[in-house]
């Protein structure tokens, strides 16, 4: 059985007594957004397709995949990265057609 996550800003971090949370907390995920209201709502495949260029657009070499975590709704997709893998991870993604790719 996996253990629940929560993902909250840092600036909440205070607001928690202290061992109250588990787990990394100098750990910083920066959402990249794709907005996709404007698609038929039949698509699919859209944060995997985002996740499988994520991982394809940044092993040039011999680097590591950028890691990420994901989260898709009917509206909105949310694609995590660390914060020191943004650069890698928004480069991979340039290039997306129609401005659907936003970072926060």
């Amino acid at each position: 059985m996996e253990s629940a996550t929560l993902l909250l800003d840092h600036t909440l971090l205070p607001n928690f007594a202290e061992g109250t949370l588990l787990g990394a907390k100098d750990e910083f995920l920066t959402p990249i957004t794709l907005d996709l209201r404007t698609l038929p709502m039949e698509s699919t495949g859209i944060v995997c397709g985002v996740a499988g260029r994520l991982v394809g657009g940044t092993t040039a070499g011999l680097q590591d995949a950028v890691e990420m975590s994901y989260l898709s709704t009917a509206r909105a997709g949310t694609v995590m990265v660390a914060e020191d893998a943004l650069e890698r991870a928004l480069d991979a993604l340039r290039g997306a057609e129609d401005g659907v790719v936003s970072s926060f």
